[in-house]
């Protein structure tokens, strides 16, 4: 249920941004990184990752990578562009890129993003290099953290979130992480 709601939103949702919170050790960076597989096989597209540092970033890329590499469409995976950081599909024409957040994230721009644990990012970087790379093509992407406090871009997010907002809520609960199983 959780994963399916979250590939529906990155697919179909109204609004371009999504606050996706959950409780730590509950799934959320595995089951988004399932769900940005399951777009990036579905159509030509570009999915950017940021985490808190380069480490989390590669972990992110090397998961979906993962999930695209265990299914059928690992035919699909160009090996001339296959790093720690990104990689290709030559059918259908997409990649991956994964970034600390951080200012080296500046440059690229992305039809999809996956903010992951936005609540540690500083409110400089995500609203100056970060939210930058997305709003130029108007794209949906996904901040997702446990809150740590009433402080920060992901509280601010959070508040400003919800029915007739400019951002939907995703809180994924026990019941909908069906990707655990």
């Amino acid at each position: 249920k959780g994963q399916r709601r979250i590939f529906n939103f990155l697919q179909y949702g109204k609004t371009k941004a999504a606050i996706l919170m959950a409780s730590r050790g509950s799934g959320k960076s595995v089951g988004c990184s399932a769900a940005a597989a399951a777009l990036i096989c579905s159509r030509p597209c570009s999915v950017g990752l940021f985490g808190a540092n380069l480490e989390k970033a590669i972990k992110l890329n090397r998961t979906i990578r993962h999930f695209i590499g265990n299914s059928v469409f690992s035919r699909w995976i160009d090996k001339k562009i296959d790093s720690k950081r990104e990689f290709h599909l030559k059918f259908p024409d997409s990649w991956c890129c994964g970034n600390p957040s951080s200012e080296t994230a500046r440059g690229d721009h992305y039809d999809y993003g996956l903010v992951d644990e936005m609540s540690i990012i500083d409110n400089r970087i995500f609203k100056g290099v970060i939210y930058s790379t997305f709003r130029r093509r108007g794209i949906h992407w996904i901040g997702l953290s446990t809150p740590a406090g009433a402080k920060g871009v992901f509280w601010q997010y959070w508040n400003n979130s919800g029915p007739g907002k400019r951002h939907t809520r995703l809180m994924i609960t026990i019941e909908d992480q069906d990707w655990l199983e």
